[in-house]
């Protein structure tokens, strides 16, 4: 598991105002399943459910040792366990995207993220363990699944999409900026010697 995170520096008083809550939020509790486009293709997620906790750790796992034979410590294998990933879909945070019967991709998304971004007011929804099957890399799966997540901030009346990156991993750094994401934060990890960046963009209309 990460150390302690220490404080990091607020975020830029200067940035624009947030826009208008859309007309029908949905509850923070639960997001709508909804389709996302972009140009041509369409992806469908769905809330994850108790039997899709084995696929969710094993493509954590997968992507997780596909990161660290590389030297990119972005995650930790083994660092997730099965009860884990078991308590997060049972709290409703996982969505996922299936090929068949398979799970093809899958994210959790998150109204607060205290642990890397400290307390916040409700203007930002977060992604995390953005994760797809090695065998749709390069499809444009993971963009598809941030425009999803960008689709139900924007549901929400929500102003920001968030998320976070290892410093150390700057090709998938500038894959989020390549997405429109900006840096705006940087968070250490004590007795770890890992770091963050923070990373947020506008969930402009699809």
């Amino acid at each position: 598991m990460r150390g302690r995170p220490t404080p990091f520096e607020p975020l830029d008083p200067d940035r624009p105002p947030l826009p208008e809550p859309q007309s029908d939020p949905v509850s923070e509790t639960g997001v709508e399943d909804v389709a996302c486009t972009r140009m041509s293709s369409v992806i469908e997620l769905e809330r994850a459910e108790a039997g899709d906790v084995d696929a969710l750790l094993a493509l954590r796992e997968a992507a997780a040792v596909w990161l660290a034979v590389r030297g990119v410590h972005q995650w930790v294998p083994g660092e997730v366990s099965l009860l884990q990933i078991s308590g997060q879909v049972t709290d409703g945070e996982w969505y996922v995207t299936r090929d068949g019967s398979s799970v093809a991709g899958a994210l959790r998304l998150l109204w607060q993220d205290e642990e890397m971004w400290g307390p916040q007011p409700a203007v930002a929804a977060y992604v995390h363990g953005l994760v797809i099957d090695r065998r749709h890399a390069g499809t444009g799966l993971g963009v598809a699944l941030l425009d999803w997540a960008g689709q139900q901030a924007r549901r929400a009346g929500r102003g920001w999409l968030r998320l976070d990156c290892g410093e150390d991993n700057p090709a998938l750094r500038g894959y989020y900026e390549r997405e429109g994401f900006t840096v705006v934060g940087r968070r250490d990890f004590e007795g770890r010697g890992y770091a963050v960046v923070l990373l947020e963009k506008r969930p402009f209309e699809l």
